[in-house]
């Protein structure tokens, strides 16, 4: 994701669109951020966070080969910033929730930071590569690819995943199901 924030104003700059048009579609990026967010978040006590994330993984793979399967157009170009903004953050309420069931809410801000850590680590080697194929091609197809393959393993990575193991939490009552419950 750090690449697309980092390249597409030089993906958009190469398929003719100007600056103004950069901007709008990192903006787009970000408002879809925020829902794609609480989307999530709602979407988690609702399905299983191991299927959202990898649904989250999948979609962005799909998300990447229909950019690259679609023309250059202005509308093209905002769905794609509306798609993967809807993608980029929220992966982030189901990845803490599933760390916390699985080694326990006093574990967390550990094991998150080390989760976040290493995403880091590819943030600086998605950047890294797409300068670099940049500048020994001309293009990013190659870049483009690996992200393909990256997010759908990730999608894939997700399915052996067995929530509720170890340090599950137990959450208190709901207080409508206290007052069911009491009758």
């Amino acid at each position: 994701m750090s690449f697309l924030t980092t390249h597409m104003p030089g993906v958009l700059e190469l398929c003719g669109f100007s600056t103004g048009f950069s901007g709008l579609w990192l903006a787009l990026v970000g408002a879809c951020n925020v829902v794609g967010s609480l989307a999530s978040g709602w979407l988690m006590q609702r399905v299983s966070m191991k299927t959202l994330l990898g649904a989250l993984y999948a979609l962005r793979a799909a998300g990447v080969a229909l950019f690259l399967l679609l023309p250059a157009s202005g509308e093209t170009m905002l769905g794609f910033a509306l798609w993967m903004g809807l993608t980029y953050m929220a992966t982030l309420p189901p990845t803490t929730g599933i760390i916390a069931k699985l080694y326990g809410a006093q574990n967390l801000a550990v094991l998150f930071g080390i989760t976040m850590a290493l995403h880091q680590v590819g943030s600086f080697l998605g950047v890294w590569l797409g300068g670099l194929e940049l500048e020994l091609t001309g293009g990013y197809r190659w870049v483009w690819l690996l992200d393909i393959l990256l997010a759908a393993a990730a999608a894939l990575a997700h399915l052996p995943v067995r929530e509720g193991r170890q340090g599950a939490p137990t959450l208190p009552p709901q207080p409508a199901l206290a007052g069911a419950a009491a009758r």
